[in-house]
């Protein structure tokens, strides 16, 4: 068993779900620019996590589920220790995502 490793995304309250073929999907919301729930797909397992597989699921700018992928420029790869989020948290009104993986297969 190994401990946790950096897998390089940015989100707050994850929840993974591995779908019978490997694929890890991962639900997490991010509270800088651009806000809102994502979904991440890693199709190894959780070994590499690609920018072309991330949706806006969330989006409370929109005020709507977008469930679109989100364009590369749009991905924040790290965020600096003055971003502020802490001291942020309560202007956002959108919950955690769960993922659920259902017998019949549906997420």
């Amino acid at each position: 068993m190994t401990g946790p490793t950096p897998i390089g995304l940015i989100g707050q309250v994850n929840s993974p779900v591995q779908v019978p073929d490997g694929t890890l999907l991962l639900a997490a919301n991010v509270r800088i620019p651009p806000v809102g729930s994502r979904l991440w797909i890693s199709p190894d397992g959780g070994k590499t996590w690609l920018a072309e597989m991330c949706h806006m699921l969330w989006d409370p700018a929109e005020g709507m589920m977008r469930g679109e992928t989100m364009p590369p420029g749009e991905i924040p790869e790290k965020s600096g220790p003055d971003e502020g989020v802490w001291n942020a948290l309560q202007k956002f009104n959108f919950g955690t995502p769960t993922l659920n993986l259902h017998p019949d297969g549906i997420l």
